[in-house]
Formats: C-alpha cells, structure tokens, sequence
C-alpha cells in the first residue's frame, strides 16, 4: 500500500510540474518596407529605400555620359554619383502612395574615354570628388498586388506583398518620371518559427 502511495504521489508531483511549465513564446513577426525606383535615358538614377530592424536608408546612383566625335576620335566623359547607406528621416510608406526626402551626401567619379572604330583606345579616371543633392520622390501604384511567400534556412517565414509604381521626384538639380520610370513598392513580413 505504501508503494502505491509513493507511486501516486511521485505522479501528482510530475503533473503538477508539466502543469506550470510555461508555455513555448509564440513566434515574432517583423514588418521591412522597400522602395526601388529606376529612370532610364542618357542620365540614369537608380533609389533603393529600405526600412528594416529600426532604420531606414537609401542607395542612390546616378550615372550620365557625354559623347561626341573629334575627328576619327569617339570620345565620352562618364559621371557616376553614388550614395550607399544614407540614414533617411522623412519617408512615408504604403502600398499605394510612398514618399521620401532626404539630404543625400555622394561620392562623384568621373571617366574619360576614347574609341576608333568602336574600339576602345584608352580611359582615364579623374580625381574623385563629392557633393550633396536634394532628393524627393514619389511613387504611385497602379494595378494589383502580388504575394510570394518563402521559408529560408533557419526556417523563418519571409511573405512579401508588392506592388508596381510609377514614380515621379528631383534629384541632382534635374526633374524625373513619370515617362522613363520603373518603381516597386514591397511589404515583407517575416515570421520567426516557434521555439
């Protein structure tokens, strides 16, 4: 009779402790915002935007070139402005109008080269220099929104919501789009597995 007795109090004891065992913390969710905005032609500006982990910054590169014959001579000058990591305060996100200002310190490299007959006969690169250029963009959705949802390595569940844009602003003292201009907007939830 004792030994029963051990026996039930020794299973009273483990149920009792599975029984305030806490529970596993349900999985957290994380929100990251992208804006990409491209405009092509003979002066090209390519933006990336992210908010992501409690920042948000900006790519800027923007690339313009001028040709013209000297005699057999194919000669260009090449000028590339870059921006990486750039903090951003002003930037207003949604899937169906998004906006962004800044102050955007860059980098100005400068290329010079030379053709005959399509050949390249030489380049030369000019001192680097820097500058900064005020930028505003706005981009303006138009048709419907897709989803993809991906699980990478370390199994957490990434869904992304996006959406096409056109996209119209100022940068480097020149105006940009709508016409030339390629934009997307994305909303990526990301799901960590339950622990």
């Amino acid at each position: 009779m004792s030994r029963l007795r051990n026996l039930l109090v020794v299973a009273g004891v483990a149920m009792a402790a599975t029984a305030v065992l806490p529970a596993a913390p349900a999985a957290a969710d994380t929100t990251s915002r992208y804006a990409h905005a491209y405009f092509s032609g003979d002066t090209s500006l390519n933006i990336d935007v992210v908010d992501a982990e409690g920042a948000t910054t900006i790519d800027v590169s923007w690339h313009d070139s001028e040709c013209v014959f000297v005699g057999d001579v194919y000669a260009c000058e090449m000028t590339h402005r870059d921006a990486v990591g750039v903090p951003v305060t002003d930037f207003s996100f949604s899937l169906v109008t998004t906006t962004v200002a800044a102050q955007v310190p860059y980098e100005e490299k400068r290329e010079y080269c030379e053709y005959v007959d399509a050949e390249e006969v030489g380049c030369t690169w000019l001192p680097a220099t820097t500058g900064t250029t005020a930028l505003e963009l706005t981009w303006t959705t138009w048709g419907d929104p897709w989803q993809e949802v991906r699980t990478d390595e370390e199994g957490r569940v990434h869904q992304k919501t996006a959406m096409n844009a056109s996209v119209t602003g100022s940068a480097f003292g020149s105006t940009y789009g709508p016409q030339g201009s390629y934009g997307q907007l994305a909303d990526v939830r990301t799901t960590d597995p339950a622990r």
